[in-house]
């Protein structure tokens, strides 16, 4: 026979203390965790955001080999119909037919435009993370272009000093003023 044993007399459960202390662990554990996973969301976006950009850098060589230059656009700025026309040029060079786009359907596509009649060219993102020791210096918000990939021709000019100026010199857009870093397909 089985037989219930009871809480000894007075102890019916427990107290409010023990029941606020208890919650408010777990609240502070959550938190936490919470921070440290959208953390680390932000980082494997902009390691997918570096990843897709050096795959453009890729299929825009293959598509100057074939075609004796870069995809021309109008102005050297960052504009949807920049991007439109560039993904629909460079599609047939990406595995799998199709460019890649933003990890966050928000953003959408990745900003590219041409310069020197397509002769050279810049790719950029948006990185999540401001403390990316490859975010341009001055361009810290994830809604600003703050990461970019240039062609081999501005990625040298920029380490002497002075990237090239378009011909013609264009009004710049507001979103990609003061750029002025460059990452080396190479590292």
């Amino acid at each position: 026979m089985l037989s219930k044993k009871s809480l000894p007399a007075g102890r019916q459960g427990f107290s409010l203390i023990e029941l606020l202390v208890i919650i408010t662990i777990l609240g502070v554990l959550g938190t936490i965790g919470f921070a440290t996973f959208s953390g680390t969301q932000g980082k494997a976006r902009d390691s997918k955001r570096k990843a897709d950009l050096r795959e453009l850098s890729v299929a825009l060589e293959l598509y100057r080999q074939s075609n004796n230059g870069y995809p021309v656009t109008g102005l050297p700025q960052c504009s949807s119909q920049n991007s439109i026309d560039f993904y629909t040029a460079i599609a047939q060079y990406m595995s799998g037919g199709s460019a890649p786009q933003d990890p966050l359907s928000s953003k959408g596509r990745y900003c590219y435009y041409s310069e020197n009649a397509g002769k050279s060219f810049r790719l950029f993102a948006s990185l999540d993370n401001c403390s990316d020791p490859e975010v341009i210096p001055g361009a810290c918000s994830p809604t600003n272009w703050n990461f970019s990939v240039a062609s081999a021709d501005l990625q040298i000019a920029a380490a002497l000093g002075s990237p090239p100026a378009p011909t013609p010199t264009p009004t710049p857009n507001p979103l990609c003023q003061g750029l002025a870093a460059y990452w080396k397909m190479d590292e």
